[in-house]
């Protein structure tokens, strides 16, 4: 694995020189199996906003300082008091910077003793303070006081059969959101299960939100992209106990729960923007290579169009941004991402 070059953090310097005035919503709302469906048309509500950015500083490098060197990081967090929270799962470890840049403390190491875990995916900040680093397996959340002191381990009880591991957790109202994997084998291969649940400060699953499982047959190594890439690859949680995931990974649909549970289930009108066939090439080229260890002979079925939705961010205002395929793969000149902005109420 390459080590991390630099680091640079953005500061929101400017919005648009005017407010945006909203239109006339010309969307349309319905209730379906107890959740509401919320369908956008192809245009905002409230227009067009450009936020330009200015960087504000800048780690890594060339810089020879030893606490600016990383190896793979899976997780940058901000708390509340403007720390910076980079997780390296190489490394094992999770560095600490301030506003400014300047290193603060690393906290945690590789080990399964007090303060240790391996391959760390990410960092949650919990309501009491504490501070839980991700181990994947064994499933559990390393805790740690303010001050990077060891406060002890969180395990995680997933309740499914087979080899069990545990992904990306965030806090979501009073429990946190977690993602669990359980593999099994099959007469000639083996599955896979997905499971997002909300679980308990106790480290017990309160309620399963989504599952699904994909099968890989060695006598039939088939490596459908649609089917490997559901809900456990994009979804997000805010504190105050909004979750949005992906629905689909050909459609633009995703849903959001709020604290009480209720869905609400949002699409628009969106064009799909065509893969060329070097691009088809180069992701099975990327995914073969990442499974050549343990897939026989693989071939693939790679979708003729980008993902509609690559990623999505429950934010603590209630909002949902949304990055496309075309605000990742369809930029203008100077831009470095662009985003659909759902209010509370699912509207784009």
């Amino acid at each position: 694995m390459a080590p991390v070059r630099s680091l640079s953090v953005l500061l929101l310097a400017l919005l648009c020189a005017s407010p945006a005035v909203a239109q006339a919503w010309n969307g349309s709302v319905e209730t379906r199996d107890g959740a509401r469906y919320v369908t956008n048309p192809a245009e905002p509500m409230y227009g067009r906003e450009t936020l330009k950015l200015t960087e504000v500083w800048r780690i890594g490098g060339d810089s020879l300082a030893d606490e600016e060197f990383f190896g793979v990081i899976t997780d940058i967090d901000v708390s509340d008091d403007n720390l910076v929270y980079l997780t390296d799962m190489q490394l094992a470890e999770v560095r600490v910077f301030d506003e400014t840049g300047s290193y603060v403390t690393t906290i945690g190491r590789e080990g399964e003793g007090p303060g240790e875990f391996r391959r760390p995916t990410g960092t949650t900040f919990l309501p009491d303070g504490r501070i839980g680093v991700t181990q994947p397996f064994p499933s559990k959340m390393v805790l740690f006081t303010p001050d990077g002191e060891p406060a002890g381990d969180l395990p995680f009880a997933p309740e499914g059969k087979g080899f069990s591991s545990l992904g990306r957790s965030a806090l979501c109202g009073d429990n946190l959101a977690a993602v669990f994997r359980f593999g099994n084998p099959a007469e000639s291969g083996f599955t896979q299960t997905s499971v997002l649940a909300l679980v308990s400060p106790e480290g017990k699953i309160v309620k399963r939100l989504r599952e699904g499982s994909v099968t890989m047959d060695y006598a039939n190594s088939l490596c459908v992209e649609k089917e490997w890439n559901g809900f456990a690859n994009c979804w997000s949680a805010a504190p105050q106990g909004l979750l949005a995931l992906r629905d689909s990974y050909t459609d633009y649909t995703f849903s959001i729960y709020d604290a009480a549970g209720n869905r609400t289930v949002v699409s628009r009108e969106f064009s799909p923007l065509p893969r060329n066939d070097a691009e088809r090439k180069r992701i099975e080229k990327q995914w073969a290579a990442g499974i050549a260890r343990w897939v026989p002979d693989p071939t693939f079925e790679i979708e003729k169009n980008w993902n509609p939705i690559e990623d999505l961010h429950a934010r603590r205002d209630g909002t949902v941004w949304v990055r496309t395929c075309r605000g990742k793969w369809d930029l203008a000149e100077g831009e470095m991402a662009r985003f659909d902005v759902f209010d509370a109420d699912g509207r784009y």
